[in-house]
């Protein structure tokens, strides 16, 4: 069975958003068993996307279709989906039921363009939208060579998902996949402070005589990620296909990998490996004003970790919060390896935990402390070990770059230290 995801909206091919939903479907499709084969992102064009249509119904076997439900004139996902089907729109009285109720909660007039989020097809099914205001709808068209199914779902991604998992899901289950025969599953293992090329090295047999399952690597942020995909008849010979390749990469590869799954982050293992260590973590930041201790305290757990930390962004709050020496900064510049290695030795005599972190430095675009932009100092107080630190002079193509890097790069020194 082919998938087709199909985008709408000239925001995104104009760079103002991010796709993501394409990235979410591509992967429940993926968990289905469904294999995306096309992508298409078309802008609100009534040629272009009835265009897009027509291509993807001699080509794919089920069709998905986002953006373009909302209730102004440039949004014509559904006009034009109706007139390539030669099908009527009509209001769904529920939905604009539901909509009605939301404008009156709110206290405010419904404009009468909003109707245009209630249209549906009669000869469709309407998915009611529980999270916003457009209803989506599930369209079956029978035709010599088979039969193409449509789903059409609203673009906010709350809304989007909702409506996919809630609904489409279930109908995916029950109308499409009872006819068919082959599973399609996953595995993802993750290596950290190694790299592709390496690893590629590493399990070059493997790769070179892969049939079923595939192998692909990915690299990102110090991790890359080994996929390892099979398709069988049933999940069960998936799983021997996955477990017998599981096998031969522990027996190939040189070290065991740091974690399993599809969204495995190296947060997640050092939370989890702190805890079975019995360790615990702070940070004091500049540059990066807090992106570590929320990268940390995204993962669950986390509060048995970390303890706290500083935001010192000015210089002056290193000497009232931390307790930097006002003549250490003077006498080497805030951006140094002594102010660095002076936050993380006042931050752990405060928090008193195991680990304790410290970043300083220039994210741009202006010089700091005759220090260019990139210039970046980490430090590490580790349990009655003297404190250490380091420099980085990352590309500084923007703020965010440098800061990003930075937090990267604490984690990389994190692993090391608690591996």
């Amino acid at each position: 069975m082919k998938v087709e995801l199909i985008t709408i909206g000239t925001e995104i091919l104009m760079g103002d958003i991010l796709n993501t939903n394409a990235q979410f479907l591509s992967r429940q499709c993926l968990q289905l068993g469904l294999g995306v084969f096309y992508q298409t992102t078309i802008g609100d064009n009534y040629e272009r996307i009835y265009n897009a249509f027509q291509l993807a119904s001699q080509r794919s076997d089920l069709i998905i279709i986002t953006g373009g439900l909302g209730p102004t004139e440039d949004d014509l996902t559904k006009e034009v989906f109706a007139d390539f089907l030669g099908e009527t729109l009509e209001v769904c009285d529920i939905q604009h039921e539901k909509n009605i109720q939301y404008f009156e909660n709110k206290g405010r007039e419904m404009a009468p363009n909003n109707i245009r989020q209630a249209y549906t097809i009669s000869n469709g099914t309407t998915l009611i939208n529980q999270v916003g205001l457009a209803c989506g709808l599930i369209y079956t068209s029978e035709r010599t060579q088979g039969r193409t199914d449509y789903v059409v779902l609203p673009g906010p991604p709350a809304e989007l998902e909702a409506m996919f998992l809630n609904q489409v899901v279930p109908f995916i289950k029950n109308e499409i996949l009872k006819s068919e025969s082959m599973v399609i599953q996953s595995r993802y293992y993750h290596l950290y402070d190694i790299g592709e090329s390496a690893i590629a090295k590493q399990i070059e047999t493997l790769i070179t005589a892969q049939t079923n399952p595939t192998i692909a690597l990915y690299a990102k942020n110090n991790m890359v990620t080994i996929r390892v995909t099979a398709n069988a008849c049933n999940d069960k010979e998936c799983d021997i296909i996955l477990s017998r390749m599981e096998q031969r990469l522990q027996e190939t590869l040189y070290s065991p990998w740091i974690g399993e799954g599809e969204d495995f982050t190296i947060e997640q293992y050092i939370i989890h490996r702190c805890q079975s260590l019995g360790y615990t973590l702070s940070a004091a930041e500049s540059l990066t004003g807090g992106l570590v201790q929320a990268k940390l305290t995204s993962i669950p757990g986390a509060s048995q970790v970390v303890r706290g930390g500083y935001v010192t962004y000015q210089t002056p709050m290193k000497t009232q919060l931390l307790g930097v020496p006002e003549q250490t900064i003077q006498q080497y510049s805030v951006v140094s390896h002594e102010v660095a290695q002076s936050m993380a030795e006042k931050l752990r005599e405060r928090t008193h935990s195991t680990i304790a972190i410290s970043l300083t430095g220039v994210a741009g675009p202006n010089r700091l402390a005759d220090q260019s932009p990139g210039t970046v100092y980490i430090g590490i107080a580790f349990k009655d070990q003297p404190v250490i630190s380091k420099v980085y002079h990352f590309p500084a193509p923007n703020r965010n770059a440098v800061r990003n890097r930075s937090v990267n790069e604490v984690m990389r020194l994190l692993y090391n230290l608690i591996k």
